[in-house]
């Protein structure tokens, strides 16, 4: 299954949802609303929904990923 890490804040994936990760204590409330803010604006990515749900698609298979591997590789199914 996949799972997107957003540092060490928070980790999302579309069928569990956002999970706080020990980051979650030492970051800014800053930096908590944002982390919140772009992991629920993913929940619904087709991409990530077929990954988590099925293990299908261009996602599956990743394991835990980093946000910024999460968008290269969106990035690179677009160019695709």
């Amino acid at each position: 299954m996949t799972m997107v890490w957003i540092k060490d804040i928070l980790w999302f994936s579309s069928n569990n949802g956002v999970l706080w990760g020990e980051g979650a204590l030492n970051a800014s409330p800053e930096e908590l609303h944002n982390a919140v803010k772009t992991a629920f604006g993913h929940l619904t990515n087709r991409h990530l929904i077929e990954a988590c749900h099925g293990n299908r698609g261009p996602l599956a298979n990743l394991g835990d990923i980093t946000y910024e591997e999460f968008i290269a590789r969106l990035n690179n199914i677009e160019i695709q």
